[in-house]
């Protein structure tokens, strides 16, 4: 299980007075010095090519929809965002919820069922704590991790990630005997708007394991 990581207090929101860096790749990645993260990182195998195709297909159906035109530079999420709220929820329920649990149903070889790969992402994970980053609480399911992260000083959270990753790879990799891509390129981060919205990210990643139905192989900090 871990040792629980004490929450995230006081959270660093995004403030839209300070310079916002906005970088897309597949997804949208918003940046600010000193703000609080929700990130999710998952193995390269975590979603069957055939349901991650099927369910990119009726996304971009809902938004022709509703009059949004799906395009790779991520327009399409701002104006999401101008759609009524009764829209948007539905949207997050079809999609976003549809896309977590996909995950949560453990698809492709889930090697972070393994104790072992386990620690080797929760010692990654905690190793510069309170040095390049404060890290929050954190969940490592067998197919994916989700973390709360407030990098610190000049450490900028896609160098971050891509340590972890990079680091955690060659260590699973070593020990498993195997060879290859471990994680999906892209991570998911999301900027932590306030103290309510820290609370709802942390107690998700809490109930994260319930939710999925396990009671072993997995992670809680």
């Amino acid at each position: 299980m871990g040792h629980p990581t004490p929450p995230l207090q006081p959270v660093h929101p995004l403030d839209f007075d300070k310079p916002i860096t906005v970088t897309r790749q597949q997804l949208p990645h918003w940046t600010q010095q000193h703000v609080t993260y929700f990130v999710n990182f998952r193995l390269a195998d975590s979603v069957p090519a055939p349901l991650l195709r099927s369910w990119e297909e009726q996304r971009t159906i809902w938004l022709r929809v509703h009059g949004i035109t799906y395009d790779s530079e991520n327009q399409w999420r701002h104006k999401l965002q101008t759609l009524p709220e009764a829209l948007r929820r539905e949207f997050r329920t079809r999609f976003t919820q549809t896309f977590e649990r996909m995950l949560d149903d453990g698809h492709g070889s889930c090697l972070l069922r393994n104790p072992e790969s386990r620690n080797v992402v929760e010692n990654a994970l905690r190793y510069f704590h309170n040095e390049r980053y404060t890290l929050g609480r954190f969940v490592i399911m067998p197919n994916h991790v989700h973390a709360l992260i407030c990098p610190q000083g000049e450490h900028a959270l896609k160098d971050i990630l891509h340590s972890w990753k990079r680091f955690t790879a060659r260590k699973i990799n070593e020990a498993l005997g195997r060879k290859g891509e471990l994680w999906q390129s892209e991570s998911y981060d999301h900027i932590v708007r306030d103290e309510a919205e820290l609370q709802r990210i942390e107690n998700y990643i809490l109930q994260n394991p319930l939710k999925a139905g396990l009671q072993d192989g997995f992670t809680l900090g």
